[in-house]
């Protein structure tokens, strides 16, 4: 898979934003979808999150990336 010219590496994601919190895409996140990324904008996470599909759950999950552990606190509370 190739990334876009100056995007970080999945490496380097991890290294500037050690701190992440994964959600599951079900229908209550898809609802209120703008208001999270908005809250996590807000927090300083990165624009560059992970997205996962797990095929034996059917499930989709994003990954919300962060440099501060208080931050990535703050958000998985919310």
């Amino acid at each position: 898979m190739s990334r876009s010219r100056g995007a970080l590496t999945k490496t380097m994601v991890d290294r500037y934003y050690p701190h992440q919190v994964m959600l599951k895409n079900d229908a209550k996140m898809r609802k209120h979808l703008w208001a999270i990324s908005g809250q996590a904008v807000q927090l300083g996470a990165s624009a560059l999150g992970h997205h996962f599909y797990f095929d034996e759950e059917t499930a989709h999950y994003s990954v919300y990336c962060f440099s501060s552990r208080a931050n990535a606190e703050v958000f998985q509370a919310a």
